[in-house]
């Protein structure tokens, strides 16, 4: 009998799409970071408030072509579904930082 035909090659694998750019206007239900270096927990570095200091369904750490650093200082909880950090910035974490639906701030502990 004739040789089989060796078998074909894979097709190639698609390449994924290039990132978007952020919209122009936040979301509803949505912050971002100004731009520039700053804390996590000023309300002023956000345009929609600082994360967690509100219900917010997505945070976005992003610079848009200019370096950022953002630091989160003290404990903080963010019930966000999505949390983007942009390759031109960077969270400094300096204690803890819960993100998910799961995420609320404990209970005041109580009176002796």
């Amino acid at each position: 009998p004739p040789p089989s035909p060796p078998p074909s090659p894979p097709p190639p694998s698609p390449l994924p799409p290039p990132p978007l750019s952020p919209p122009s206007t936040p979301p509803s239900g949505s912050t971002r970071w100004r731009g520039g270096a700053g804390i996590w927990h000023n309300d002023a570095n956000w345009d929609n408030g600082s994360p967690g200091s509100t219900y917010i369904q997505q945070v976005e750490v992003c610079g848009n072509g200019a370096d950022v650093h953002v630091t989160a200082e003290l404990d903080a909880y963010v019930p966000a579904r999505k949390v983007q950090v942009c390759r031109d910035a960077t969270l400094t974490v300096m204690s803890r930082l819960c993100i998910g639906i799961g995420c609320h701030y404990p209970p005041p502990s109580p009176l002796p």
